[in-house]
């Protein structure tokens, strides 16, 4: 009995020693602050990069390298100045061997530095490359821009092989001889063209600057012209030709053919319901031979963007009624689609949405394409997605007759 009171004891001072232990080491724990580094904490800076090699591009320069043996890169870092007074830096991978520099504003030598920099943000010593990047693309695509006349304004052809996006600023001297901005669109196409408009057929002088998406920019480019005189065809000369089943079969009766022209924007001509054929169609006599500068349809406000209303259509113009599709010429490039600004599904509308369905959708035509008589309307899709029936409220068209 002694022998048991005597383990007991000893075993419950063991406990109270390992109680007192364990509130000591909470106490000097809570007590104290510390410091956690790099998961390998060596505090040393990487070694540089090595075997380094450049190769120039339009505008850029690829720089390769060899990455260090090292177990706690974190990535490669460069730094240059694309342009006077503007410090860039880059990061690359390590799991690349390569950097892709941009932003160049013209062909010279640019010094690069390039750092290895550790996940302790550590970085090594810098190695210097001098890259020398070829022409950079903006000013490739300033140095095709060409300025043609065109109804209201000049037309500005350029071309842009690599189709990086491109900001163009069009000026125009006011009657003073003051350059003003008038103007400005973004492209990528590869050939392109645009007109600006608003202007009478009187001499006058137009610029254009090419600006690249880092803000490097052309000097202003500058050509003197007279743009042609953009009339609007008489609406009162126009007849429906009814000459080709395919056609009108399908569309109401003649007599609404006038709510094309009627300048209510809430009546539309529209089809009879169809069986979703592949298309609708019809054509329209114009009176006069002329060449078409633009062609501006609308939907009616109330229901646009929405049912029968058209959304992928194609025009055609010819000097001959002939029912092939093949003998008459496209008058755009590929079909045209209309696209609801906000992009809200059916009758939701925007401020934007309302606004574009009072400005009509304006379809431009491709210049050089000649001169026609008539014109033939090829609906392809409305808003349903299908071809069971197409609507119209308005339709008019913008060029120079021909004269006799």
């Amino acid at each position: 009995m002694n022998d048991l009171k005597i383990n007991m004891t000893y075993k419950n001072r063991f406990i109270n020693y390992l109680f007192i232990s364990l509130l000591a080491v909470i106490a000097i724990s809570c007590g104290e602050e510390k410091e956690y580094g790099p998961i390998y904490g060596d505090n040393i800076a990487p070694k540089p990069v090595s075997n380094v090699e450049v190769t120039n591009l339009n505008g850029k320069a690829i720089v390769k390298y060899q990455i260090p043996n090292e177990r706690d890169l974190a990535y490669v870092l460069a730094v240059f100045e694309p342009a006077p007074g503007i410090k860039r830096e880059m990061k690359a991978s390590i799991y690349s061997n390569s950097i892709l520099l941009d932003g160049f504003y013209k062909s010279e030598e640019f010094k690069v530095d390039l750092y290895m920099v550790d996940i302790a943000e550590l970085k090594s010593q810098p190695v210097s490359v001098n890259v020398n990047p070829d022409t950079p693309e903006y000013t490739v695509v300033g140095n095709s821009v060409a300025m043609e006349p065109d109804f209201g304004g000049p037309r500005i052809e350029w071309e842009n092989a690599s189709r990086e996006e491109m900001l163009f600023f069009c000026y125009a001297a006011d009657s003073t001889g003051k350059m003003k901005k008038v103007d400005s669109f973004v492209s990528t196409q590869e050939v392109g063209s645009y007109t600006v408009r608003g202007f009478d057929d009187t001499e006058r002088r137009f610029a254009v600057i090419v600006q690249d998406k880092w803000h490097n920019k052309t000097d202003s480019l500058f050509s003197t012209l007279t743009p042609k005189k953009e009339i609007e065809l008489d609406r009162d000369l126009w007849e429906l030709y009814k000459g080709f089943k395919d056609d009108t079969d399908l569309f109401s009766d003649e007599k609404y053919f006038n709510r094309l022209r009627d300048d209510n924007y809430n009546s539309y001509w529209k089809t009879k319901y169809g069986a979703n054929p592949s298309h609708l169609s019809y054509t329209i006599d114009l009176g006069v031979e002329a060449t078409f500068s633009r062609i501006k349809m609308w939907h009616d406000e109330g229901a646009g963007f929405t049912g029968s209303r058209f959304k992928i259509i194609q025009l055609y113009g010819s000097n001959e009624l002939v029912s092939e599709w093949e003998a008459w010429t496209p008058l755009h490039d590929g079909p045209y689609e209309v696209v609801k600004p906000s992009g809200l599904p059916g009758k939701n509308k925007t401020e934007e949405d309302k606004e574009a369905l009072k400005n009509g959708f304006e379809i431009l035509m491709k210049p050089g394409i000649g001169s026609f008589r008539y014109l033939r309307i090829k609906y392809i899709e409305n808003f349903e997605n299908r071809t069971a029936s197409a609507t119209c409220s308005e339709l008019k068209v913008f060029g120079e007759v021909k004269s006799e």
